[in-house]
């Protein structure tokens, strides 16, 4: 018997388990306050109910959870959310997102996310500034499965939702102060002001700035990852009666500053088109490149003479050696001069505005949800971390969106079907720069030469849904949804060689059978426009076995759809490529035992995709030019468990964790060793507790500590293997992690004044956030995660403290 079967038959006993005892729950009696769970309320179907309620997989993280981890933005939230990843990307408010094996790894705009993100029912379209900011936010949920019957835009593996608190008519706030390690200082305050009985606003504002870092450019001597960020949020309700109101609410948010520290994990000279280059690193790095017959040859533990693991992390970056590009908006072309790579630079602005409506008719509530967001963008950054020009880069987006959304609920034949229905009006119009500087600084031993690319795109995207649950009995309900879905993309492309002085030529001019002469389309230009249709749809069967005990079936389906590759640099890349789908089957069990001691949420899945979308590396055979193309791989077969639970162990005594196994693996005839599924850990968990100790009749203490683990998951579809043994090598997986937290929280209890203490990472755990192959030079490049941090913030209530 495996690992899958045992957890299969264990799951399936719990469920079975539970249906053969009811009596438990029948004979408890009402709690008394703090002596049970609390009641969770989300709303994940659009409405809403108790999350014991909802037949679908929902993490719920509360507000005051989110405040005893420490989670500042959406990456932490892989510590409360297990079988769900979001790494970093070397972009600031950049992100990666994987659920149930289904991930999304370039945020280019002609690519569809598989995970959507969602600001207060708004769609963020692209990962390029979802990493926002958790500012006065009420909950985080996490729905884990094919999305696309309720929320606006079908994705494959699950959406996470961010539900900011909303202005109430009571009045009061607070204000924050907080000082951590690297120097860095926050401050944050919110203020809730009823104007009428009828009109009441929020505005909510945050400022940190990080004055030093934990890698540190020893050229300049600067923090490479030192960085401010400014948010600021403002809401506006009119509620004329308890049936109709309206929101109107506007925010803006700012980073600044470097980037994600990077550094060359390793370097394979056999893979390497470049011989120059391996000439000159072996000739500048020493005996870190000796071994030449080695196949990788691990530089991590040593750049310029310097630990890079050690107590003083300093990594060699932006020495003065070669050429480097710069950008000249006027004329829009780039000149070569000769410089030394400055520090790494991000500017990121967000911005959007929503109005969000709901009115009460006579036969169903009507909600109008519509939103317009910007995003702007500039990085400039080296990617490989060295003392060397290897891979430079710059980017620059400009994106804008706008959406349209209604949605209907309402109840029919005596209540005993619960019906929504409505539609989705979406478009997008995107802009992207890249410029990649690949051995800008050996262009004189190599002969090469830089490139860039640009693109703009348009994605338009149209939808209709409805769903209903009809409950048959008390006790036994079905549902079922369906949506359809018509998705429109245009894109024009553009890219050039550059060469030594400032002449540029049209890259497209060396692909065969293309037509560039001015006429045929604008000089150096491919059009790209394709349209994708279809269904996605949801069906359960859901049985409430008394009160505090509900188990469900369900099946649901969607898409994502297909696109092309915006960053063109070889005739490959501009391949067009499918939709990708997944059909997803679940079973779970959301019990609460023992007189509401304890809840447990338990489900099992298995999920099928086909024309599953990868991005992987390739290396133009013709050119040389290393790029990442979009592709279809084939099927992919993803099972596995998932489980929450919380514990009230006392009145002052609180526990919660979870579990996820996952196994999967993907099928492809053409390429068969591409089967890894990446960013996938098999096992991940975590765990908490929180003790509240009543000090004296004027102070309570809480204490909080945390800890989750993440396995091994792969960073490569195909991860590179030893050529005698065949084995896989360990520098292209993420290695096991463990990381621990603490806070400590005295509270004034006539005054609400609470100070806390905090620590995060506090084993010090050194590992790659995230990590990416770039075979077309032979390197293995990680962006090394934050090490321990602790600190210590101060916030002072009023009035009612915001509620």
């Amino acid at each position: 018997m495996d690992k899958w079967d045992l957890a299969f038959r264990t799951s399936l006993s719990a469920i079975a388990l539970a249906t053969a005892m009811p009596a438990i729950a029948q004979t408890s009696s009402v709690p008394q306050k703090n002596t049970g769970v609390e009641d969770i309320i989300v709303t994940a179907q659009r409405k809403s109910e108790s999350l014991q309620k909802v037949p679908i997989a929902v993490t719920a993280i509360s507000e005051t959870t989110l405040q005893n981890v420490g989670v500042t933005d959406l990456t932490t939230v892989s510590k409360l959310a297990p079988g769900v990843q979001i790494q970093p990307f070397f972009k600031a408010g950049d992100a990666i997102y994987q659920i149930r094996g289904q991930t999304q790894t370039d945020a280019s705009p002609t690519i569809d996310p598989s995970v959507g993100v969602y600001f207060d029912d708004v769609y963020i379209a692209r990962s390029s500034g979802s990493l926002t900011s958790l500012l006065d936010v009420s909950r985080v949920e996490v729905l884990k499965g094919p999305q696309g019957t309720l929320f606006g835009k079908n994705t494959t593996g699950g959406a996470i939702r961010i539900l900011s608190n909303q202005p109430t008519f009571n009045l009061g706030g607070y204000g924050k102060a907080g000082y951590e390690s690297f120097d860095r200082y926050i401050l944050e305050g919110v203020l809730n002001v009823p104007l009428s009985e009828t009109v009441a606003t929020r505005i909510a504002a945050k400022y940190s700035d990080k004055r030093d870092g934990y890698a540190t450019n020893v050229v300049t001597g600067d923090p490479i990852d030192k960085m401010k960020d400014f948010a600021i949020r403002g809401s506006l309700l009119w509620e004329p009666n308890g049936g109709t109101n309206v929101r109107i609410q506007g925010d803006y948010s700012r980073t600044t500053g470097g980037s994600s520290p990077a550094y060359i994990v390793s370097y394979n000279p056999q893979n390497s088109p470049f011989p120059a280059l391996e000439a000159a690193l072996e000739s500048g790095l020493g005996a870190d490149f000796a071994a030449g017959n080695a196949i990788i040859q691990n530089i991590a533990t040593r750049e310029g003479g310097r630990p890079v693991f050690g107590s003083d992390l300093r990594i060699n970056t932006g020495a003065n050696f070669g050429t480097s590009a710069t950008f000249n908006p006027a004329t829009g072309q780039f000149s070569y001069v000769n410089a030394g790579s400055p520090n790494p630079r991000t500017d990121l602005k967000t911005w959007g505005v929503m109005a969000t409506a709901n009115i009460d008719l006579d036969f169903a509530n009507l909600k109008s949800i519509t939103a317009y967001r910007q995003t702007d963008s500039y990085y400039t950054y080296e990617v490989d971390g060295s003392r060397f020009h290897i891979l430079d880069a710059l980017q620059t987006n400009h994106n804008t969106q706008f959406s349209q959304e209604l949605i209907l609920n309402g109840q029919l034949f005596d209540d005993k079907l619960e019906w929504s229905a409505g539609g989705l009006f979406y478009t997008e119009k995107a802009f992207q720069l890249n410029n990649p500087k690949v051995l800008s600084a050996l262009v004189s031993f190599s002969g090469g030469s830089g490139t860039y690319d640009t693109g703009t795109g348009k994605n338009t995207s149209y939808g209709v849904f409805a769903q209903g649950t009809y409950h048959l009995s008390d006790s036994l309900s079905v549902t079922a949804g369906a949506r359809y879905t018509i998705d429109q993309r245009k894109a024009n492309q553009s890219a050039y060689n550059l060469a030594l002085g400032g002449a540029q030529t049209c890259l497209f001019s060396t692909f065969p059978g293309i037509d560039t002469t001015p006429g045929f389309v604008p000089p150096c230009s491919l059009l790209s426009n394709r349209t994708f249709r279809d269904w996605a749809y949801t069906a359960s069967i859901n049985y409430q076995i008394d009160p505090d005990k509900l188990v469900y079936l369900r099946t649901s389906r969607s898409f994502r759809a297909g696109g092309f590759n915006s960053r063109v640099t070889a005739l490959p890349a501009f391949a067009s490529f499918r939709p990708e789908f997944v059909t997803d089957y679940e079973g779970g069990l959301k019990a609460i035992w023992f007189d509401r001691k304890l809840r447990t949420n338990l489900a099992v899945f298995y999920s099928h995709g086909s024309d599953v979308q990868t991005t992987v590396s390739q290396v133009d055979p013709n050119t040389l030019v290393s790029y990442n193309v979009t592709q279809n791989i084939g099927v992919r077969n993803v099972k596995g468990v998932e489980l929450d639970a919380t514990l009230q162990a006392s009145r002052f005594v609180s526990l919660d964790g979870g579990l996820a196994y996952l196994d999967g693996k993907s099928k492809n005839p053409l390429a068969p060793d591409v089967r890894f599924i990446i960013k996938t850990p098999k096992w991940s968990l975590n765990g908490g507790v929180n003790i509240d100790i009543p000090v004296s009749s004027n102070i309570d203490a809480r204490l909080h500590g945390d800890v989750s683990y993440r396995g091994r998951m792969f960073d490569s579809t195909a991860p590179l293997r030893d050529p005698g043994t065949g084995a896989i090598l360990e520098v292209t997986t993420y290695r096991p992690i463990t990381l621990v937290g603490a806070r400590i929280t005295v509270t004034e209890k006539n005054s609400g004044i609470e100070f806390s203490v905090y620590g995060r990472n506090l084993t010090n755990e050194r590992y790659n956030a995230n990590q990416s192959a770039f075979n077309g030079v032979g390197l293995l490049v990680g962006w090394l995660a934050e090490p321990r941090v602790v600190g210590l913030d101060v916030k002072v209530p009023f009035g009612g403290g915001g509620n």
